[in-house]
């Protein structure tokens, strides 16, 4: 008897927490796992010099990517695509192109050159400076 219905053996329905756990968490892992895979392959059909090639692959496994895009289109960070070339207004007024030195300062020394609009601050990084060309030639050949 529950409450005043009497129950019958087919009216019990045995509830598996771990069963409803995995039916909440699957649609959740599979939606990470997609995200993922997108993320790291949105630019591979991109023809790219051995060196622009390098710096793509150092720019995912350094986390550049998470800022900038997978594809260089941006995010919380400045888009590389279209970069090279183009003035960059900067947060203190200034304008500067986007030449070869200003993307090697830029990653070396993230805060030299403040880009205007972008409230999160690029984190400092190990990278060469062979690696740093490499990001770079990567930067200039996205267009």
């Amino acid at each position: 008897m529950v409450g005043n219905r009497e129950v019958q053996d087919d009216d019990l329905v045995v509830v598996n927490p771990f069963r409803r756990t995995c039916q909440v968490l699957a649609p959740l892992v599979v939606m990470a796992l997609l995200s993922l895979t997108g993320c790291a392959a949105e630019d591979d059909d991109v023809t790219l010099s051995s060196a622009a090639a390098d710096g793509r692959a150092i720019a995912r496994e350094a986390g550049c990517v998470s800022c900038h895009g997978a594809d260089g289109s941006g995010r919380v960070g400045p888009a590389w695509k279209g970069l090279a070339g183009s003035t960059v207004l900067l947060e203190d007024g200034a304008s500067v192109v986007a030449e070869t030195d200003y993307l090697i300062r830029s990653i070396v020394d993230p805060d030299a050159d403040l880009v205007r609009g972008y409230t999160v601050r690029m984190p400092s990084n190990t990278l060469s400076l062979e690696e740093v060309a490499s990001v770079v030639a990567y930067i200039e050949e996205l267009q």
